[in-house]
C-alpha cells in the first residue's frame, strides 16, 4: 500500500506547473479499482472509497458524466461477479 502511495505522490509531482485535474485522478482511482476487483482483492473498504470517488463527479443536477457511469456499471457488475476478499 505504502509503495501504491509513494507512486502516486511521484506520479503527480511529476505534474510539473500543470494544473492537476481532480476528476482526472478520480477516474484513475476507480479504474485501478476495477483492475483489483477483477482479481477479487477489492476489499470493503476499497469499494467504499471507489464508491466516494465515483460520487465526487456526480455534477451539480446529481447525474454522472458518461465516463463515470461507465466505469460505476463496470466495478457493481465486477463486484456482483467475482467474490472479493474481505479484509483491508
Amino acid at each position: 500500500m505504502i509503495e501504491y502511495l509513494s507512486s502516486r505522490l511521484d506520479a503527480l509531482e511529476g505534474l510539473g506547473g500543470k494544473m492537476i485535474d481532480y476528476n482526472e485522478i478520480s477516474y484513475t482511482e476507480i479504474e485501478d479499482c476495477i483492475e483489483d476487483a477483477k482479481k477479487g482483492l477489492l476489499s470493503p473498504y476499497w469499494q467504499g472509497y471507489a464508491e466516494r470517488e465515483v460520487d465526487s463527479l456526480r455534477l451539480t443536477d446529481g447525474s454522472l458524466p458518461e465516463r463515470a457511469e461507465q466505469l460505476y456499471k463496470e466495478l457493481k457488475t465486477i463486484l456482483h461477479e467475482v467474490h472479493q476478499i474481505t479484509d483491508d
